[in-house]
């Protein structure tokens, strides 16, 4: 090697070392490549405020990318809302919202797009208004709302009708329930056990058997076991697990579906108040909306434990996520 072509080497070995440092310090895997880029899992998250629902892009990477900057649907005082993929058997996904405490709004919707909404038709049924919770079960051929004291199961025949509906006792709970959650994961020939919760911080969940296309229970259990009295809850087919959101700001998770009365498996907590959770079936990931605008995610195991806050989104982000209302899953 001659003199020159020994200081040639010696700059292309100085080039590709000062190449490697700046793929290091940019975070890069290798030299050749670079950063995952995030893309859409095919999942969407709807967030409700006071200006109406948002949706969200949930990517990849575990970050939430806004479909839009404003609200693509702009309503105000929503009490609930809930996704449902096969509603009353049909293939058109819709988002369930009640809608002010007084109708059922079924909106169309695909790919994080929300279509005009139809109020869903529930003459037949004798509770027509004053709703404050809604769930569905997983084949989404009856939704769930609590009212007053109460709960009705509505027996969908479409996306927006209903071929009937059954009531409970007018006075079945202690108080007005704020959150509703269903477990019909069971054994046939079982009733399925529905579960409510109460923003009467006295009061514990309470358990009720129903049976679909049959009837409630009468008296519903007390869950004594639950202390912090969770005004939210969720329930996740895939791991069998009730999820109680307390306004300590704690998660008090893995209320065995089949055994509500025992003692909670695990526990875990965020930085502020939950405020209507929502869950990603598929993905055994719950969302968080929180009261200082917030969103957090959190994943979930079979054996019942649940991982730590991921913080998402703040309320320095574009779109402002002030009054967080509730929020669903499309998945």
């Amino acid at each position: 090697m001659t003199r020159s072509s020994g200081h040639a080497f010696q700059i292309i070995r100085k080039g590709v070392l000062t190449l490697f440092l700046l793929c290091l310090s940019a975070g890069l895997l290798s030299c050749g490549g670079g950063p995952e880029v995030a893309s859409s899992t095919g999942h969407y998250l709807f967030v409700s405020n006071s200006n109406g629902i948002y949706a969200f892009s949930i990517q990849t990477n575990n970050t939430l990318s806004p479909v839009s900057t404003s609200a693509e649907q702009s309503l105000n005082g929503i009490n609930g809302m809930v996704y449902v993929a096969t509603p009353g058997g049909q293939t058109t996904p819709m988002l369930y919202v009640i809608n002010a405490g007084t109708t059922i709004d079924a909106y169309p919707v695909n790919g994080g797009s929300i279509g005009t909404p139809t109020s869903v038709k529930i003459s037949n049924c004798p509770v027509s208004s004053s709703f404050t919770a809604i769930t569905a079960t997983p084949g989404g051929h009856y939704l769930l709302l609590t009212y007053e004291s109460s709960v009705v199961a509505i027996n969908l025949s479409g996306a927006t009708t209903s071929n009937s509906c059954t009531t409970a006792s007018s006075s079945l709970f202690t108080s007005t329930p704020s959150g509703i959650a269903v477990d019909c994961a069971v054994q046939t020939g079982h009733p399925c056990n529905v579960l409510t919760t109460f923003s009467n911080s006295n009061a514990p969940p309470e358990v009720v058997s129903w049976t679909e296309g049959g009837s409630f229970g009468t008296s519903p259990t007390s869950l004594s076991n639950i202390t912090t009295n969770p005004p939210y809850p969720l329930f996740s087919l895939s791991t069998t697990y009730f999820y109680l959101f307390s306004p300590t700001k704690t998660i008090v998770s893995s209320l065995l579906g089949s055994s509500t009365t025992s003692s909670p498996t695990s526990s875990q907590t965020i930085s502020s108040t939950s405020v209507s959770p929502c869950l990603d079936t598929l993905a055994n990931q719950i969302y968080v909306p929180t009261s200082n605008g917030s969103i957090y995610q959190m994943g979930i195991q079979t054996n019942g434990s649940i991982s730590g806050a991921n913080q998402l989104w703040n309320l320095g982000d574009t779109p402002a996520l002030d009054s967080i209302g509730t929020c669903a899953v499309e998945d």
